[in-house]
């Protein structure tokens, strides 16, 4: 595991030294323990649409998983219509 400080400034990474960065400016948090990512991957979930959309559409969970960290996502076809075919899948496009 590398120990690194990284700095942030308005919620982005602007900075990351294998060295202690110092400046009475900045405010340290000490994240020893903890993982920094640039995005994870979630490659079951379940957004049920077309078809099921009172459980999970495309939009909610999206939103949902970008709250909690992941930047790519992989829709399992438990859908009705089955997303088995690319006039089905092209819905999952952004």
């Amino acid at each position: 595991m590398v120990s690194v400080s990284v700095v942030i400034e308005e919620n982005k990474i602007t900075s990351i030294s294998e060295t202690p960065i110092e400046s009475q400016n900045i405010k340290t948090i000490d994240a020893t323990g903890l993982f920094l990512s640039p995005g994870l991957l979630d490659p079951q979930v379940h957004f049920r649409e077309p078809g099921m959309e009172y459980k999970e559409d495309i939009e909610s969970g999206s939103r949902a998983a970008v709250k909690g960290g992941f930047t790519s996502v992989v829709s399992m076809p438990n859908t009705s219509p089955t997303a088995d075919n690319p006039k089905t899948v092209r819905l999952f496009e952004a």
